[in-house]
């Protein structure tokens, strides 16, 4: 085999089974992916709409197991933070709560999902639509003063 020869070398590959083309299609011929594979469309659809579980939330834990680690650690990182901060989380939840609301209504920065979740909002309302108003009006107003 010679690298100069393109062509032929690309036909060696495929007729081998080494190119990507055979091998996506002998991932697909596997058996754990044959048994995995829906036996009707309905039966795909109706999989990927279902979330299930076969324990009942009654038996779930957050704290043993992975979970109970998991969520232990994200409770003694953020108290570090805290510590270092010389706050409390409910002190750091209320200042940055404060700073969302000045920022929001000073128009100092865009109305943005990260914005309204400091703010502890998590659905677009009225008073959303009434800041994009003041915004627009504040933008025309500017683009009316440059005119003159």
């Amino acid at each position: 085999m010679s690298f100069a020869r393109v062509q032929q070398n690309r036909k060696a590959v495929l007729h081998r089974g080494w190119g990507p083309r055979a091998l996506n299609k002998n991932v697909l011929l596997h058996p754990e992916m044959l048994a995995s594979k829906p036996t009707s469309m309905e039966d795909a659809t109706k999989k990927s709409n279902e979330l299930s579980s076969s324990l009942p939330p009654s038996e779930l834990s957050i704290s043993e197991g992975l979970a109970g680690n998991l969520v232990q650690h994200i409770i003694i990182q953020s108290s570090k933070e805290a510590r270092l901060r010389g706050l409390s989380i409910a002190e750091i939840t209320a200042k940055r709560h404060e700073t969302a609301k000045k920022n929001l209504e000073n128009h100092e920065k865009r109305c943005m999902a990260g914005l309204l979740a400091n703010l502890g909002q998590f659905s677009l309302g009225l008073n959303v639509l009434q800041h994009q108003r003041n915004v627009k009006q504040m933008e025309e107003d500017k683009k009316c003063q440059k005119a003159l």
